[in-house]
């Protein structure tokens, strides 16, 4: 699927935007934010869900 999932524009926290794009059918997300990486929560959300990636 290709397209923004909800809630990328917004404030929302990154963890949200990734549960949210992959409950909608997205495979990845790609993003600028390189210090995502650095933040545990976000990766430890990522590490639960199944077939999706980000890429920076």
């Amino acid at each position: 699927m290709v397209g923004r999932p909800q809630g990328a524009r917004t404030r929302a926290l990154d963890r949200l935007v990734y549960a949210q794009a992959a409950r909608d059918g997205f495979d990845a997300l790609v993003t600028r934010d390189n210090a995502q990486a650095d933040h545990t929560l976000e990766m430890r959300v990522l590490s639960r869900v199944v077939c999706f990636s980000v890429d920076t």
